[in-house]
């Protein structure tokens, strides 16, 4: 078994091997973000961007550039995904969403999808429970929703209601928006576009089951003003899919603070659709690019 071990490591870090230099995960997140620098504020920090379309579409070609095998063995060396292909619930770096599916991390408000939708009737709600998990910030950040220092330090939720839904699924090319359906050719990326929009509906869904828990006019209630958002390596803070659900109506400083990194999961969904329809079908099956 050892021996196999090292095998499968070998064969991982084969594509990293070609390289005169070996980048640190810092260095390998410079080397992204020089792609989406607009200028630099004020106070001399340099500013970027990443939160469209055409934005996302770049970085899709930085990684395929990079070279998307190159890349899982960069995050296999930095011990961000295992040998296995999977995220790593790890301490060192801290994955807290990879550490909640594994339950290696007890959350104090449960599964809520689980108890939401387990023994519901609509069989699709039955389905989202098992694929996604939800979870909420930390009490002092939603507590900061509308605090302006807070938000210009990264510590404050963007809205008064904010929400992550994850997924269960730790397979490495759901690690991040930038990774989805590189896996495995047109097939995988056909899934993962059906992936994405079931976790889109599995948000909405959330929101309408909330909604139908609280009064009316209440101020826990949230909005039909709903913002579905992910940030694209490398401007993510956790190395693990999430879907920010913000609500819109109550939205703090904080939203202003990540706006140029809140990519639309729409805008990601239309450039995965976009890739997917450069790829042709050879006799019935997923051909390769033209």
């Amino acid at each position: 078994m050892k021996k196999l071990a090292a095998c499968l490591m070998w064969f991982l870090l084969l594509p990293t091997l070609g390289r005169t230099e070996v980048l640190t995960f810092q260095e390998l997140q410079a080397e992204f973000k020089r792609e989406f620098k607009i200028g630099a504020s004020a106070d001399g920090h340099d500013q970027y961007r990443l939160n469209s379309r055409e934005d996302f579409a770049r970085a899709r070609a930085r990684l395929k550039r990079h070279g998307s095998e190159t890349f899982f063995g960069d995050l296999v060396r930095f011990e961000i995904f295992g040998e296995d292909g999977l995220v790593r619930p790890a301490l060192k770096p801290f994955n807290v969403f990879a550490r909640m599916i594994t339950g290696d991390m007890q959350v104090p408000y449960g599964d809520v999808l689980d108890m939401y939708w387990r023994d519901s009737n609509d069989q699709e709600l039955v389905e989202f429970s098992r694929l996604f998990m939800m979870a909420k910030n930390l009490p002092a950040n939603d507590a900061a929703w509308n605090d302006v220092e807070r938000a210009s330090r990264g510590q404050a939720s963007m809205s008064q209601r904010h929400r992550f839904l994850i997924p269960r699924d730790r397979h490495w090319s759901y690690f991040n928006a930038l990774t989805i359906g590189l896996a495995d050719g047109a097939h995988e990326l056909r899934n993962s576009i059906d992936y994405l929009e079931k976790m889109k509906r599995a948000a909405l869904a959330f929101i309408e089951t909330e909604r139908s828990m609280v009064p009316r006019d209440s101020s826990m209630e949230w909005s039909k003003n709903i913002g579905l958002y992910f940030h694209c390596f490398p401007f993510n803070s956790v190395q693990y899919l999430h879907l920010h659900i913000v609500d819109l109506d109550s939205a703090g400083p904080a939203f202003d603070y990540y706006h140029n990194k809140n990519l639309s999961i729409d805008d990601v969904l239309d450039q995965l659709k976009a890739e997917a329809s450069e790829w042709r079908n050879i006799d019935g099956r997923d051909g390769k690019k033209p």
